[in-house]
């Protein structure tokens, strides 16, 4: 999660506590994506107080900000942070120093204004590591040859401008593939083919499960409106949002009848906030109220494309978030995604493409 999340983040969970009575002010917003911290400054009750939002984990990085800025003999920021454990916010409130992070936990002590939130929450999953074909270079290559196949007998220096990955990690993502059983090359035409696709698009979706989708999710929230879902199939072919999950299954092959969706997008949270009317989940999560999980995007312009008018992630996506689920329904579901809509589209890539067609494995 980038400083401008983390920030945005912690100030709609202030909102409730503070209600309309607080604004924050970006001091390097143009900067913040390239940065490890943005600062600010927050005005609340007619004061002005100097806020910081930081990527660092742990309190040892907030502890020396925090000194630093007390021997430049000035006012202590606010710290906005995307997580501290239970002895970390314990710490941080014997040392005085104010925090709010993405999950709403918080020690606030200024003029007017006192607030104490502790709450434990879940940690974020830790990434296996696996192949060069399997990480996020590798990953993103397939994204873009699911969608235009053909790439995967250009040059390295064609498909390195195509999708942003190094000529020699290319080099490195097919000799996996090939070690992997997953590329053939015809020694005739000296073209490369995929081979295995389903089982290839099965070690896709737990790669990017386990390593990607976890650095992705910007947060899960609630959907405030009851027309949430409406309003923002009628903007995605405008917006730069692509929708995800179970519910762009149903759209892309009926094959499962569910309201439930993710949304991938890099617009700023309080955009999304102010657009749509999601709302962040507390610590404690009411399972009567919807939810919509948001991602950041992945795989630039591979990540998706219209179906309909309606803005989806890439079908190898698509496939990923219902493998997340532990209902038999969405499994089921995931497999008629992958045995049809998946295999179909591999096959029909290489024909279009006057290539040899890969050995669609069914196992």
């Amino acid at each position: 999660m980038n400083a401008i999340d983390i920030l945005d983040q912690g100030i709609l969970r202030l909102e409730p506590l503070f209600k309309q009575d607080f604004t924050v002010t970006l001091l390097n917003h143009d900067e913040a994506e390239h940065k490890g911290s943005i600062g600010g400054t927050l005005r609340l009750n007619g004061k002005e107080y100097p806020c910081l939002a930081i990527t660092h984990r742990g309190i040892a990085p907030i502890r020396n900000l925090n000194a630093h800025w007390k021997r430049e003999k000035k006012q202590a920021p606010l710290f906005f942070v995307s997580s501290l454990n239970s002895a970390e916010r314990s710490a941080c409130q014997q040392e005085g120093i104010q925090f709010i992070d993405t999950y709403g936990n918080c020690y606030i002590d200024l003029s007017g204004c006192h607030a104490i939130v502790s709450q434990e929450h879940e940690g974020p999953n830790r990434p296996l590591p696996t192949g060069k074909a399997f990480q996020a270079g590798g990953l993103r290559f397939l994204l873009a040859v699911y969608s235009n196949p053909e790439l995967l007998n250009k040059p390295y220096r064609e498909i390195s401008e195509k999708t942003g990955i190094s000529t020699g990690a290319l080099s490195a993502i097919f000799e996996d593939l090939r070690a992997n059983g997953f590329l053939l090359e015809n020694e005739e035409t000296r073209s490369f083919v995929l081979t295995n696709e389903l089982e290839l698009t099965r070690r896709f979706a737990y790669a990017y499960l386990v390593d990607i989708r976890p650095k992705l999710r910007r947060g899960l929230f609630y959907m405030a409106a009851p027309d949430v879902l409406d309003r923002l199939k009628k903007a995605m072919s405008e917006d730069q949002v692509l929708m995800g999950g179970q519910h762009a299954a149903t759209i892309r092959g009926d094959y499962l009848y569910s309201p439930t969706f993710n949304l991938y997008t890099d617009v700023r949270i309080v955009d999304l906030a102010k657009q749509y009317g999601i709302v962040p989940v507390g610590a404690n999560l009411n399972p009567n109220q919807a939810t919509v999980e948001v991602f950041n995007t992945f795989g630039g312009q591979y990540a998706g494309g219209q179906v309909g008018g309606i803005s989806l992630v890439n079908d190898l996506l698509i496939y990923a978030d219902l493998l997340n689920s532990h209902d038999v329904r969405v499994l089921d579901a995931a497999e008629r995604l992958l045995t049809n809509e998946i295999f179909n589209n591999f096959g029909k890539n290489w024909l279009r493409y006057n290539g040899t067609p890969g050995i669609l494995s069914t196992s």
